[in-house]
């Protein structure tokens, strides 16, 4: 952790913290990245798992920041997490997958709900429009609901009560018109009525 240079010396200095000596050295050598050491050091040491120097000559590890990790020691860097997966804080060796209803794009520290009318499974990079006929209404969904019956849901999220002179029998994204001869004079029915006898449509 000492050295000298030239002939005829009294002493030894001492090197910095970012390099090393070994016994009878003449100048200190830096400490390659992804290692460190303090002062006075007989040798460099490898960045714990979570942690990386980039340069060589550093005295200490910096942490992973939130949404990168690293495994193993002697790290010159950190990987982003990959999509659809996350962590918090600093200092990760591994990621988590984002629950169902939530979504991450690669190098996230958190994960994002999903929108009213989509839904998504666990560790999803992005969230699904709920399919024609079907719905969700409520933000973090993990599915979709079937539209009820006597009424229509044209954009996943909304549930609209099928107008006069239709209707509909569960799971659609428009409602029928009543056919010749039937009517039905009501919102949000799942049948129309057959015209009496003297009457038409």
């Amino acid at each position: 952790g000492t050295y000298n240079t030239g002939t005829g010396n009294t002493s030894c200095t001492s090197c910095s913290a970012g390099y090393y000596a070994t016994a009878g050295a003449t100048s200190c050598t830096p400490c390659k990245a992804g290692q460190y050491s303090g002062a006075v050091a007989k040798a460099c040491t490898n960045c714990p798992a979570g942690s990386y120097t980039a340069k060589a000559g550093t005295a200490t590890c910096t942490k992973c920041p939130a949404g990168t990790y690293n495994t193993g020691t002697g790290n010159t860097g950190c990987t982003k997490c990959a999509a659809g997966t996350y962590n918090t804080g600093t200092g990760n060796t591994t990621c988590s997958k984002c629950a169902a209803g939530t979504y991450a794009a690669a190098g996230a520290s958190s994960c994002t709900k999903c929108s009213a009318g989509y839904y998504s499974a666990e560790g999803a990079s992005s969230c699904t429009k709920c399919p024609a006929g079907s719905y969700n209404s409520v933000a973090g969904s993990k599915s979709c609901s079937s539209c009820t019956e006597g009424d229509y849901c044209p954009d996943g999220y909304q549930v609209i009560p099928c107008p006069v002179g239709t209707y509909s029998t569960g799971g659609a994204s428009s409602c029928t018109k009543c056919s010749a001869g039937y009517y039905q004079n009501n919102t949000g029915q799942t049948s129309c009525k057959q015209c009496s006898a003297g009457s038409y449509s």
